[in-house]
């Protein structure tokens, strides 16, 4: 504050960032807005997966945009100002620290050009409400995963007994080739209420409520997808396999939305040989990498082979690169989360505005709709 009691410093600097884009996603109890969306008194998603009051909005002059991508492959823009809480490696221990992702990019991206040095917090499950599922969830990710879907809902399903047997159905049963198959009217109607009567092995999906229901039903459906079509792999990973980019995409979501660490690999064709001749599938596969601190099976033989992580390998979200992209009108919030931090695009946890802008809103150089 100058001597004749205006405000220079402190309302310039916050003018020019520690904000987002305004088409930027953050997700609320109830599912994705934009930025611009936002209102005063609005609940948005905090670092403990519960829901925290958006206290203050500010409107920034700034336009500069840069997007920051993550180890998974996730993705978020924001201002060269904006705050990060992130954890790097100091003196053989993770050090945590609030900085700019200006500060982030002066100080390197790697570690002697190699390891990622910067690493942001998971949120934890997020907290949803219970919805009226049509078909159990377990259910619907095994269906998802080994069932054949007819156009009049007709499944067929060839897969482990156990699994069949945890399902409670009555249709027709026999063996397969060291599983079992069952063919069941049981969904139909259900089923093409959801969208899902007819889809090919290419086109399946995930519906909405169930990637927006309460916890246990995401953490079921989740196994029932794992226990199909996933395999156990080391140190808490897993992997789940499909021909589908939006079964794959909505798995990631799924994931991430129960506080895990998921990554969709690049996209290949299986390699197979037929009359001596090396040929490949016509359609691509896709494989989600996770990685869980709770086991993603219940069947016998994956649970047995899966792993708890390790305390030398937690869960972390490393920053893979930083690029500047097209500018855009800007703002910063304020929420009421005691850590300050909040969810953005992909489930990905930042920070909200800093002190500096709660005393420029407190000496009159801000604006909230809460006056």
């Amino acid at each position: 504050i100058t001597p004749n009691g205006t405000l220079q410093v402190i309302g310039g600097k916050n003018a020019q960032g520690k904000a987002q884009p305004l088409s930027e996603p953050v997700l609320t109890p109830t599912g994705w807005v934009t930025m611009q969306d936002l209102a005063v008194g609005d609940a948005i998603v905090g670092s403990d997966g519960k829901a925290h009051e958006v206290t203050h909005i500010f409107p920034q002059r700034g336009t500069e945009v840069w997007q920051v991508t993550f180890a998974d492959g996730a993705r978020v823009r924001c201002s060269p100002d904006h705050l990060w809480d992130v954890e790097s490696w100091v003196n053989g221990r993770w050090a945590r620290e609030t900085l700019t992702i200006q500060e982030i990019v002066n100080r390197g991206l790697r570690i002697r050009g190699h390891a990622r040095r910067w690493a942001v917090p998971i949120p934890k499950a997020i907290a949803m409400d219970d919805k009226p599922l049509p078909i159990r969830p377990y259910t619907l990710g095994v269906i998802l995963g080994d069932g054949h879907i007819a156009d009049t809902g007709y499944v067929q399903l060839s897969t482990d007994t156990e699994l069949i047997d945890a399902l409670g159905i009555d249709g027709y049963r026999r063996p397969s080739r060291g599983c079992e198959t069952l063919g069941t009217a049981e969904w139909a109607f259900r089923l093409e209420a959801l969208g899902l009567a007819g889809v090919k092995s290419d086109s399946k999906f995930i519906p909405r409520d169930y990637l927006w229901s309460g916890e246990e039903d995401r953490w079921a459906l989740l196994q029932g997808l794992m226990d199909t079509d996933g395999t156990p792999l080391s140190a808490g990973g897993a992997e789940f396999a499909t021909s589908s980019l939006r079964l794959a995409e909505g798995v990631a979501d799924l994931a991430r939305s129960l506080g895990l660490f998921a990554k969709i690999g690049k996209p290949a064709k299986k390699k197979y040989t037929l009359n001596g001749q090396r040929k490949e599938s016509a359609l691509w596969h896709y494989r989600v990498r996770i990685r869980s601190g709770r086991c993603p099976f219940r069947l016998a033989r994956k649970a047995e082979k899966w792993e708890s992580p390790t305390s030398r390998r937690p869960i972390r979200r490393f920053i893979d690169s930083v690029e500047r992209v097209a500018d855009e009108a800007t703002q910063c919030i304020r929420v009421s989360a005691t850590d300050q931090l909040y969810v953005t695009a992909d489930y990905v946890l930042t920070h909200n505005s800093s002190v500096l802008d709660a005393i420029w809103l407190a000496l009159g150089g801000g604006k909230a709709a809460k006056d």
